[in-house]
């Protein structure tokens, strides 16, 4: 291998080992932003969910104020509409507080993917310098090979439907 081919394999490798360092930095990071970012969703959803419960309150007390000041009792229709009105609030506080808890999880586990694309990346540079050192060096020897890496090819004739026949590609036979 001549000396130009060495140092393109050299600095495709470190090329590929400072990307895949490169992406566990970033997904160490993107981790901690993202376990931040559930903690401050979750001390927000917490206060929402709390404001509901307070409004939901001052609701049902307000629906049974009413009641009271028509001079009806808290009997029949006019109970089962306070308590329709409670159980619609406590439903949502629920769901509130469900959705809260999948909005965290799905915070954290957007963090474990990130950064391994710049992995992916590093290894793929890594490959590649090596396929791009060795094809160099395969297609500069002369008479062997011709510098193509694929000696055979498949050739399917005219139309798609035909059966493939495999050829050895031009230098190769």
């Amino acid at each position: 291998m001549d000396p130009l081919t060495i140092g393109l394999a050299v600095s495709g490798a470190a090329k590929g080992i400072s990307s895949i360092v490169g992406g566990l930095k970033a997904k160490d990071a993107a981790k901690e932003a993202a376990e931040d970012q559930a903690r401050l969703t979750g001390i927000v959803r917490k206060e929402e969910v709390r404001q509901l419960r307070r409004s939901a309150a001052q609701e049902k007390g307000a629906a049974r104020a009413n009641v009271y000041a028509s001079n009806l009792q808290l009997t029949g229709t006019p109970k089962r509409y306070v308590e329709a009105l409670d159980m619609e609030n406590m439903r949502e506080i629920a769901f509130k507080n469900f959705a809260a808890r999948e909005e965290q999880k799905a915070i954290l586990k957007s963090a474990k993917g990130a950064g391994s694309g710049m992995i992916a990346q590093g290894i793929g540079d890594l490959f590649g310098s090596a396929l791009s050192a060795a094809t160099t060096a395969y297609g500069s020897n002369s008479g062997v090979g011709g510098g193509s890496l694929n000696p055979v090819s498949v050739n399917r004739g005219a139309h798609a439907g035909a059966a493939p026949r495999l050829t050895m590609a031009a230098g190769n036979q």
